[in-house]
């Protein structure tokens, strides 16, 4: 019995190493595969394959796209960073990683995510009209650590609804000229 039990611990899924995808503006998400030496073109994509405690590192430059969370838990998605022949360095005073809305909307919805974070990204240009938001919180219950981000030129930099339990922690978080409100709950 005290055998099988070493060979039970040895399986364990503890034990598995949480991954780290790569996502740059000259990635492709279709040849790319995700790792620091051929990265993806887009988080949507990395976060279509993370699983739980993955880190998505992102490379400076513009992401025209809306991101989803939806049903993933603690995952990180981390701006900032420029590859320099398959090294990833995190620069994010040289290295901005702009998600860009492109008048979508929103940018980023949680949508039912556990225990999330977002870093070192700027969410701009959700647009405006029809409550366009850089993150909106009104889907399922859903938590979110934003950390060292600016969320700008958005028609509400956080919209969300009161009637679902909703969990939002900003830390080091610029909201700034966000056309209607910086943060709106109804």
């Amino acid at each position: 019995a005290a055998a099988l039990w070493v060979a039970a611990l040895a399986l364990s899924p503890c034990d598995l190493a949480a991954a780290t995808y790569y996502v740059s503006t000259a990635g492709s998400d279709s040849s790319g595969n995700g790792t620091s030496g051929n990265p993806w073109a887009s988080v949507t994509n990395a976060l279509a394959n993370a699983s739980a405690s993955d880190t998505i590192l992102v490379g400076g430059g513009v992401f025209t796209q809306s991101v989803s969370f939806a049903g993933k838990a603690l995952v990180t998605v981390k701006g900032g960073y420029t590859n320099n022949g398959g090294t990833w360095d995190w620069d994010p005073t040289n290295q901005v990683t702009v998600i860009y809305g492109n008048g979508s909307s929103p940018i980023v919805m949680p949508a039912g995510a556990v225990s999330n974070t977002l870093s070192c990204l700027s969410l701009r240009g959700s647009g405006t009209g029809g409550n366009k938001a850089g993150i909106e919180l009104t889907g399922p219950a859903s938590n979110l650590l934003v950390e060292g981000c600016t969320i700008v030129s958005n028609q509400y930099g956080v919209y969300g609804t009161s009637t679902k339990p909703q969990s939002l922690t900003l830390r080091n978080t610029v909201l700034a000229r966000n056309t209607s409100h910086a943060m709106y709950f109804y």
